[in-house]
């Protein structure tokens, strides 16, 4: 060996040995952001459970006693799980608000974990704001406290499970998430169909085109195998979730458990023998203007915020995934029909822009210097007044998805001048509370 050589060898290990300390330091960067966006939402969430928190109400209260012991009816399952960990002490209003409290804590440290992977994988303060906005705005995360009790939180946890699995897992994993999730999703709640199901089967599709290199049949294909069994499981909580006893021995076993009874437990044992029709009669009785109106608020500045986002953040190579994942976060909009309810659809809008916003962080990779150049900000950002009333629009809408009557977490009440907004049981932006005592004539 030659000095030419040996001299060769030792620049190659110095190069080498600079690379190998490169990838530490990029390593441990790596870790420190994803380690400080764990820390920094955790601490926002946690501040939003114990400024939203509230008491599990007396609709949400039955959904949690009853169980598959008449037979098998739809949305059973949580309380089947629940009586089956804790026995009868399920049906103590206390034990039911330990454990929705519980499943709200842990969607949070969920949530804040999944932050975490995507920061580590896309280390730049983008994502970061993202993350963050999921504590910051109210429809988003801060919302399942102030719903306390509803399944809609053990929806989202599956979703956000199959989700975990779909940006970090293989393909196998990935379907087998969104199928097994899916399908879980529809025995805990059956409006998974319309609320979640859509953006997940999108995001895997997103998934199978950018990272596998699916295309034509294949990836059709891949994406009926994962939906089959979540769709088979809502034909079966369908076709066969109502009682299979007579109504009045349904609600005498069920009302024999509760410790307390009134119109919204009546209401509640009554969902498995109303259909469609009776459904909506029923929930247009409730029908509120003012949130309605609030509703489509939420969702107009939940829209604005993420198509200005969107069309910074991904690449225009990909139109039609965009398209389709923007299109099926859109889906529980579906759901304004029913006459009731309208913040909790907007708030599944919400929070299905934002996990959306995340798996796409991972799934298409970023502009390489991740700046926020016009040339990047496509129509959001130039030289023209246009352009800054755009600024300042998606600003105000961001805003507003922060304040609390964006998700309806308020006590406060129009003038009785304004009472025609509201529904006969004064829903609108009134928690349960209020509206039994505005019942009764009580004055807050």
């Amino acid at each position: 060996m030659n000095a030419r050589q040996i001299h060769k060898i030792s620049i190659d290990d110095l190069a080498a040995g600079a690379n190998s300390k490169q990838t530490v330091r990029s390593t441990t960067e790596r870790i420190r952001f994803a380690v400080s966006v764990y820390i920094v939402t955790l601490g926002v969430l946690a501040f939003q459970f114990m400024n939203n928190l509230r008491e599990v109400d007396a609709f949400k209260t039955v959904h949690w006693v009853w169980n598959y012991e008449l037979g098998f009816v739809k949305r059973a399952l949580p309380g089947a799980t629940a009586e089956w960990l804790l026995g009868q002490r399920i049906n103590g209003q206390d034990t039911i608000l330990y454990i929705s409290s519980t499943v709200v804590l842990t969607v949070f440290l969920a949530y804040a974990a999944f932050a975490a992977v995507v920061a580590y994988g896309r280390p730049t303060p983008r994502v970061a704001v993202i993350a963050l906005s999921g504590a910051l705005l109210q429809p988003a995360l801060p919302n399942f406290a102030f719903d306390l009790g509803r399944f809609d939180a053990i929806n989202f946890l599956l979703f956000l499970l199959a989700c975990h699995a779909i940006v970090s897992g293989s393909r196998q994993l990935a379907v087998t998430a969104v199928a097994t999730c899916g399908s879980v999703a529809m025995l805990v709640h059956e409006a998974f169909l319309i609320m979640h199901l859509p953006l997940l089967l999108a995001v895997l599709t997103m998934r199978l085109a950018t990272v596998d290199g699916l295309r034509g049949r294949s990836l059709v294909a891949t994406v009926m195998i994962a939906a089959a069994l979540p769709l088979a499981a809502f034909a079966v909580v369908w076709v066969l979730g109502s009682p299979s006893v007579p109504q009045t021995e349904w609600r005498a076993h069920w009302n024999a458990q509760l410790t307390q009874s009134n119109i919204y437990t009546d209401s509640a044992l009554e969902l498995h023998y109303a259909g469609i029709a009776e459904d909506v009669r029923i929930t247009m009785s409730y029908f509120s203007l003012i949130g309605l109106i609030m509703g489509i608020a939420t969702v107009a500045a939940a829209t604005g915020v993420a198509a200005a986002v969107w069309r910074y953040w991904i690449p225009d190579g990909i139109r039609w995934e965009r398209l389709t994942c923007f299109v099926a976060a859109l889906m529980p909009v579906l759901m304004f029909p029913l006459g009731l309810d309208f913040l909790r659809w907007s708030s599944a809008v919400t929070l299905n822009f934002l996990i959306a916003a995340l798996c796409l962080s991972c799934l298409i990779r970023p502009p390489a210097d991740d700046s926020l150049e016009p040339r990047h900000m496509g129509w959001l950002v130039s030289h023209s007044g246009r352009s800054t009333l755009r600024v300042m629009l998606v600003a105000l809408a961001y805003v507003y998805l922060m304040s609390p009557q964006s998700a309806g977490i308020t006590t406060l009440r129009l003038p009785r001048p304004f009472n025609c907004l509201y529904g006969s049981h004064g829903t609108g932006i009134v928690n349960t509370v209020d509206c039994a005592a505005n019942d009764l004539g009580v004055e807050q």
